[in-house]
């Protein structure tokens, strides 16, 4: 196993520990100023998008503006409010999360998308990223991961959690006309 770095312009991996490292946008914090990057999120359980917007307003520059039980209210939100991103699930009613990304890019909306989601399976992975999502998180991940997801989503960089950077090799990437996925984790050689 090897370590791949992280190929990001104008980008600082600051080592808060051994187990943990936090990708800060200098870039797009630069474009920004004081400016928070504002965020909806979409999903259908109550007490998660509670959770996640507790975690993400502990964020200094993060400001969570709305919340939306399904993608239909995600959309009105989105056209209304206009976000830097959007956090979504994949699996929601009304419109899921795969057909609120279409919709989106459809209408050419200025929002850009993070994915939060149980769902690990590589079809939804590149259904995602296919159409839009800069960001692919898994639930079972922290916050230590959505944070970085939503700085690299902010500077147009494609993030997966660890577990799918380490299977959704570059070559898959590449097939989508996308750069590698941001990740800092062992991959094995093979997979270069």
């Amino acid at each position: 196993m090897i370590f791949r770095k992280l190929d990001i312009d104008n980008y600082l991996i600051d080592k808060k520990s051994s187990k943990e490292k936090t990708l800060i946008g200098l870039q797009e914090s630069a474009a920004l100023g004081n400016r928070k990057v504002t965020i909806i999120i979409a999903d259908d359980h109550k007490i998660f998008r509670q959770g996640i917007r507790a975690l993400l307003e502990y964020e200094s520059h993060f400001e969570v503006i709305a919340e939306a039980a399904n993608g239909e209210d995600a959309l009105k939100l989105i056209q209304c409010q206009t976000p830097d991103i959007l956090v979504t699930d994949l699996c929601m009613p009304i419109i899921g999360g795969i057909e609120l990304l279409k919709i989106i890019k459809e209408l050419k909306l200025l929002v850009r998308s993070v994915v939060l989601t149980l769902c690990r399976e590589s079809p939804y992975v590149t259904s995602a990223i296919k159409v839009g999502a800069l960001g692919y998180v898994l639930k079972e991940s922290g916050v230590e991961h959505l944070v970085p997801a939503i700085h690299a989503a902010m500077a147009g960089q494609l993030y997966l959690s660890p577990p799918l950077a380490q299977c959704f090799i570059p070559t898959s990437v590449n097939k989508l006309g996308l750069k590698a996925p941001m990740t800092d984790y062992p991959i094995s050689n093979s997979q270069q």
